[in-house]
């Protein structure tokens, strides 16, 4: 297509004091096509919260993400005054959405920016927990997605495992890859000296989820009472489960903050021992802003193009997160990683996400 004149982005509403990582991919998608469209953009929020009334009444209509009855039919009223070229959801949960614009208005161009394959996330997250909640959203979630692939003109995913599971499971190859990218927040100054200190310094940072949670627990009792360093975890919810967690002279869980800069910038390395998951991870995308060195398993790199021994080290086990952190050359040279900096400038960043995202307005 070439580039729409006019779009309509259609996403949930997220509070400001709750933003995770997809509110900050969110937030970024919208700024570009706020810079590529300007005041022909317009924006529908979608708000998860409402009475558990509704919620069930969404749930047994098989819908997700707050989309409602009302919320149909007031998108079908703004696709008639609008009258947008294109509409970009911003994420797989608006099937029953995207469906009802394909059948009413085939003449608009319709994109989908999935975030994660939701489907495989709470499987992976039912797995864990037996939670009914979690394989009931397992189920919601897939069916919304089988709409997306099915109606959508155009569908984005993060990476090229995404893509590959998108196809497994709806018989429909994704068109574009566009990785996790994030708003800079690397200080203008640029990179702080290393403080003068006895020990590294390692650092965590991520919400609460089950696999942070089990990632995490493994990591402190596999790892943490083995290596000469001071560890960290920063993330919203960690402070409400600090006593299903090991107790080590060398771990302080910070649990949610304000602000991850100053952690980030004071931070000799980044751990990252996730093994479960789907999308991109957010912290990873956070650790080459900041330029710190990422020890980190297969699925901390999954969609980073980025060369692991250059970027830290790849660790799948205890014995290799334990032999790395207490063998790594820990220096004035080594606290900034100017190679994750660099991969960030060019792949992750701002500008980065908007020459992706012109291409596929464009194609």
């Amino acid at each position: 297509m070439n580039q729409p004149s006019t779009c309509l982005y259609i996403t949930n509403a997220y509070d400001a004091k709750k933003w995770g990582g997809r509110e900050l991919v969110s937030d970024l998608n919208r700024r570009i096509l706020a810079e590529l469209f300007g005041e022909r953009l317009a924006v529908y929020e979608i708000d998860r919260r409402t009475s558990l009334l509704r919620k069930a009444a969404n749930t047994l209509s098989g819908r997700t993400d707050g989309v409602s009855a009302r919320t149909l039919r007031e998108i079908a009223a703004l696709m008639r005054t609008a009258r947008p070229d294109c509409v970009f959801f911003n994420g797989s949960g608006f099937g029953p959405i995207c469906r009802r614009i394909a059948k009413r208005f085939p003449e608009v161009h319709t994109i989908t920016f999935c975030h994660n394959v939701e489907s495989k996330f709470f499987e992976d997250a039912y797995a864990h927990s037996r939670s009914l909640k979690s394989w009931l959203l397992s189920r919601l979630y897939a069916r919304s997605e089988r709409m997306v692939l099915r109606h959508s003109r155009t569908v984005v995913c993060l990476n090229e495992r995404d893509r590959q599971l998108f196809t497994a499971l709806y018989g429909r190859r994704p068109e574009w890859i566009a990785p996790l990218c994030l708003k800079d927040f690397f200080p203008a100054s640029g990179p702080a000296p290393r403080p003068a200190r006895q020990r590294p310094v390692g650092l965590f940072v991520g919400g609460c989820f089950f696999s942070n949670f089990y990632g995490v627990k493994w990591f402190l009792e596999k790892v943490a009472p083995f290596v000469d360093a001071e560890l960290l975890v920063v993330g919203r919810g960690f402070e409400n489960v600090r006593d299903r967690l090991p107790a080590l002279p060398n771990v302080r869980i910070v649990g949610g903050t304000d602000d991850l800069v100053p952690y980030y910038l004071a931070a000799d390395f980044i751990f990252s021992p996730i093994f479960d998951g789907s999308g991109m991870k957010t912290k990873t995308a956070e650790a080459f802003m900041f330029g710190k060195t990422l020890f980190g398993t297969k699925e901390a790199f999954e969609g980073y193009d980025a060369d692991p021994e250059k970027a830290g080290a790849r660790c799948d086990d205890a014995e290799s997160f334990i032999r790395t952190i207490n063998e790594y050359p820990y220096s004035d040279a080594t606290f900034f990683n100017a190679y994750n900096r660099e991969r960030f400038v060019a792949e992750y960043s701002f500008e980065a996400q908007k020459r992706r995202f012109r291409q596929i307005f464009n194609a």
